[in-house]
């Protein structure tokens, strides 16, 4: 007897752990989860799907129920109108004024967007004992990682899930500069920051870019530029803080193509540094790769000799040959400044 006594305990227990949505009348999942890029469109491959398990919906509607429940995204928001018609004509996401067929397999009275993230659907025809009823996602991807769709059964009797059918990639950016310079006492333009997305949108919008500067050197922004050279975003800087030797820059929006564009001309000056001392940017910030760049050498003077014409042959000498001018020739050797001034009175 208490052996039967706990068997039915146990059962009870177990029965009271049971999720709600695995005794609801249908079941609601979604057909595949993709992989999109930030700023990327689903399509009609996107399917929300919800199947009536015991013929509850059927059931519902014939005994003139409301089949009413709402749909809440997460990392998305809804295509606008305009998105739609341009991509999916053969469908909308304007309120019906009839009833929709959609590959004759999903029936609703209404879809009817609350806001960009939420919307409210009735079922109102019977498919029958078993049915799949078909709800394309069309949405713009917003966030990075999952994104999914979560249906609010309210009291009919849809079941309430949350589903992931996206997957964002994270993307990211990278930054890179040619080579360093010799930075004398005056400051120097170092070469071209390049900043280039690996996907699109890895840069955030409205996000902000910071470059800080190595200690004992200081920015210089008299003749910077940024040049755009791929996708259809850029960014400007926003905020400059000297004592922290800091930049700023603000990604203009986000990107549909693999965006890259080109700091030019930042001046970079010494600020009470010891000669010798090398000048490092570090890259952080809106979805980029941390970086730090080598961009030059705080250098006293210096001077670069080489011969003065570069396609000329360098002869071989022989020890013990006498040199004749008929036979041997001389060179002509360029001796030339890295830094301004380095070649004065008493050097």
């Amino acid at each position: 007897m208490k052996k039967k006594l706990a068997i039915l305990l146990a059962a009870v227990m177990v029965a009271g752990v049971v999720p709600m949505t695995a005794l609801a009348g249908s079941t609601t999942y979604v057909n595949k989860t993709v992989t999109v890029s930030k700023g990327d469109f689903t399509d009609e491959a996107s399917l929300l799907v919800i199947k009536d398990n015991n013929n509850d919906i059927t059931t519902a509607l014939n005994d003139g129920d409301d089949v009413v429940f709402t749909l809440e995204l997460a990392g998305s928001e809804w295509m606008t109108d305009d998105e739609i018609d341009a991509k999916t004509p053969y469908y909308t996401l304007k309120e019906a004024e009839e009833d929709y067929d959609y590959d004759g397999s999903i029936y609703y009275e209404s879809f009817t967007k609350v806001s960009s993230t939420k919307a409210t659907v009735e079922i109102i025809k019977d498919k029958g004992n078993g049915g799949y009823y078909y709800i394309p996602l069309y949405t713009k991807i917003k966030d990075k990682g999952d994104v999914t769709v979560t249906v609010d059964g309210k009291s009919s009797v849809v079941s309430s899930a949350t589903c992931t059918y996206a997957v964002c990639t994270s993307g990211s950016a990278t930054a890179k500069i040619a080579k360093t310079v010799n930075i004398p006492e005056t400051g120097a333009k170092i070469k071209d920051i390049t900043i280039s997305e690996t996907t699109p949108g890895a840069l955030d919008d409205g996000e902000i870019i910071k470059l800080k500067l190595s200690k004992n050197f200081k920015f210089d922004l008299s003749a910077y530029s940024i040049k755009k050279v791929l996708g259809d975003a850029g960014a400007a800087i926003v905020y400059y803080d000297d004592e922290a030797r800091e930049l700023q820059l603000k990604v203009s929006e986000s990107t549909t193509t693999a965006m890259e564009y080109i700091i030019k001309d930042l001046i970079v000056v010494p600020d009470d540094a010891k000669v010798g001392a090398v000048a490092e940017i570090t890259i952080s910030g809106a979805g980029i790769t941390k970086t730090t760049l080598e961009v030059g050498t705080y250098v006293d003077y210096g001077t670069k000799i080489a011969i003065y014409d570069e396609d000329e042959e360098i002869p071989t000498f022989y020890a013990g040959k006498v040199y004749s001018e008929e036979d041997d020739k001389t060179l002509a050797i360029q001796i030339s400044e890295n830094v301004a001034d380095s070649i004065n009175t008493g050097r």
